[in-house]
């Protein structure tokens, strides 16, 4: 949108007292009010600030599965959880983890067909010492040209969708000071995959 309006500011100037010149005024004036809008909307989808408590990921795990299990099972798809009994505790919003573990599963949900199957999972990689949760489906897979622009807020390959899931996913994520991907399987189906570093809590 930025640089629609510098191109719009510039055409603008060329036309100075022409009679188009009202109508480029009056386009540049609603496309502030669209971008004041969109700045708003942002604003309030933006996740707050962590509010940390040390966690143990495997129970985190356990209560969304737990939730979720009955809903996948009335869909038809073969929902199943693991993950290593090792795992760290960390520091992290709860709450807020649940909220991104519940935007990924759906969207598992919406791409994988009745017969298909979603895997939550967790595990520890000591090289980098931190916790990987993955959620993998056997559906389609993403776009190639959709993958870079996932994460981007208003970008949706959903019919109805708002673009704005994986956005505040990927934003809550970061205020961890965790990664976000998603990659495609080699398969069927892609992986979208939770980094959260360990703590020390020595």
């Amino acid at each position: 949108m930025t640089t629609m309006k510098m191109s719009l500011q510039l055409l603008h100037q060329e036309l100075k007292g022409s009679k188009q010149e009202k109508s480029i005024k009056w386009i540049l004036e609603s496309l502030d009010r669209a971008i004041n809008l969109i700045n708003n909307y942002l604003r309030l989808a933006k996740p707050g600030i962590p509010n940390r408590q040390l966690c143990k990921i495997g129970e985190l795990i356990e209560r969304v599965a737990s939730f979720y299990a009955a809903e996948f099972s009335s869909m038809g798809i073969l929902f199943t959880h693991s993950y290593s009994p090792s795992l760290p505790l960390l520091s992290v919003d709860g709450d807020q983890l649940q909220q991104v573990l519940a935007n990924i599963l759906m969207n598992a949900a919406d791409a994988a067909p009745s017969g298909g199957s979603v895997n939550l999972s967790a595990e520890y990689d000591q090289e980098t010492e931190s916790v990987r949760i993955s959620v993998r489906d056997t559906g389609p897979g993403v776009a190639e040209d959709v993958l870079p622009h996932i994460f981007e807020p208003f970008y949706s390959s959903k019919e109805k969708g708002t673009g704005l899931g994986l956005y505040v996913c990927r934003e809550i994520i970061h205020n961890h000071g965790g990664k976000i991907q998603v990659v495609n399987n080699s398969d069927r189906g892609c992986t979208v995959t939770i980094i959260l570093p360990k703590i020390d809590i020595s």
